[in-house]
Protein backbone atom coordinates (compact mmCIF):
# COMPACT_ATOMS: atom_id res chain seq x y z
CA UNK A 1 0.00 0.00 0.00
CA UNK A 2 2.64 2.48 0.85
CA UNK A 3 4.72 1.56 -2.40
CA UNK A 4 1.60 2.25 -4.36
CA UNK A 5 0.50 5.61 -2.81
CA UNK A 6 4.24 6.65 -3.35
CA UNK A 7 4.09 5.66 -6.93
CA UNK A 8 0.79 7.25 -7.24
CA UNK A 9 2.21 10.67 -5.64
CA UNK A 10 4.90 10.50 -7.88
CA UNK A 11 2.40 10.50 -10.77
CA UNK A 12 0.11 12.84 -9.79
CA UNK A 13 3.14 15.02 -9.01
CA UNK A 14 4.60 15.16 -12.60
CA UNK A 15 1.03 15.02 -14.41
CA UNK A 16 0.31 18.42 -12.45
CA UNK A 17 3.87 19.68 -13.48
CA UNK A 18 2.99 18.96 -16.85
CA UNK A 19 -0.07 20.96 -17.11
CA UNK A 20 1.48 23.90 -15.04
CA UNK A 21 4.11 23.93 -17.38
CA UNK A 22 2.32 23.27 -20.45
CA UNK A 23 -1.11 24.07 -19.75
CA UNK A 24 -1.94 20.98 -21.30
CA UNK A 25 -2.66 17.40 -19.24
CA UNK A 26 -0.22 14.08 -20.26
CA UNK A 27 -2.89 11.57 -21.16
CA UNK A 28 -0.17 8.55 -20.10
CA UNK A 29 0.59 9.92 -17.18
CA UNK A 30 -3.26 11.11 -15.75
CA UNK A 31 -3.74 7.35 -17.07
CA UNK A 32 -0.98 5.95 -14.68
CA UNK A 33 -2.67 7.77 -11.88
CA UNK A 34 -5.86 6.67 -12.03
CA UNK A 35 -4.88 2.82 -12.09
CA UNK A 36 -2.20 3.44 -9.54
CA UNK A 37 -5.07 4.96 -7.60
CA UNK A 38 -7.48 2.30 -8.39
CA UNK A 39 -5.28 -0.36 -7.43
CA UNK A 40 -4.63 1.35 -4.06
CA UNK A 41 -8.31 1.98 -3.60
CA UNK A 42 -8.70 -1.95 -4.05
CA UNK A 43 -5.93 -3.26 -2.27
CA UNK A 44 -7.05 -1.29 1.10
CA UNK A 45 -10.92 -2.33 0.42
CA UNK A 46 -9.20 -6.10 -0.21
CA UNK A 47 -7.43 -5.60 3.29
CA UNK A 48 -10.89 -4.63 4.98
CA UNK A 49 -12.88 -7.55 3.53
CA UNK A 50 -10.39 -10.09 4.60
CA UNK A 51 -10.11 -8.79 7.62
CA UNK A 52 -13.91 -8.60 8.03
CA UNK A 53 -14.42 -12.37 7.18
CA UNK A 54 -12.01 -13.10 10.23
CA UNK A 55 -9.05 -14.25 8.80
CA UNK A 56 -6.52 -14.95 10.79
CA UNK A 57 -8.86 -14.12 14.08
CA UNK A 58 -11.44 -16.74 13.22
CA UNK A 59 -10.50 -19.18 10.23
CA UNK A 60 -6.59 -19.82 9.36
CA UNK A 61 -7.39 -20.02 5.46
CA UNK A 62 -9.51 -18.60 3.35
CA UNK A 63 -9.49 -20.80 0.50
CA UNK A 64 -13.21 -21.37 0.76
CA UNK A 65 -13.92 -17.98 -0.24
CA UNK A 66 -11.20 -16.99 -2.50
CA UNK A 67 -12.75 -17.01 -5.93
CA UNK A 68 -15.75 -14.74 -4.39
CA UNK A 69 -12.86 -12.53 -2.95
CA UNK A 70 -11.10 -12.18 -6.23
CA UNK A 71 -14.37 -11.66 -7.97
CA UNK A 72 -14.91 -8.70 -5.56
CA UNK A 73 -11.52 -7.24 -5.55
CA UNK A 74 -11.62 -7.15 -9.68
CA UNK A 75 -15.31 -5.27 -9.42
CA UNK A 76 -13.80 -2.86 -6.77
CA UNK A 77 -10.76 -1.53 -9.65
CA UNK A 78 -13.30 -1.57 -12.48
CA UNK A 79 -15.78 0.29 -10.04
CA UNK A 80 -12.84 2.75 -8.88
CA UNK A 81 -11.39 2.88 -12.22
CA UNK A 82 -15.05 4.13 -13.57
CA UNK A 83 -15.53 6.64 -10.89
CA UNK A 84 -11.98 8.31 -11.16
CA UNK A 85 -12.84 8.52 -14.96
CA UNK A 86 -16.30 10.35 -13.90
CA UNK A 87 -14.58 12.74 -11.34
CA UNK A 88 -11.61 14.19 -13.71
CA UNK A 89 -13.90 14.63 -16.63
CA UNK A 90 -16.74 16.47 -14.72
CA UNK A 91 -14.33 18.51 -13.71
Amino acid sequence: MLLLSTLECFFSYFDLWKLNLDGKTSIWLGMAVMLLTSLRLAGSRLVVLVLCLGYSIVMNTLEKYSQAIGILTFLLFVASCCNYTVEVINQ
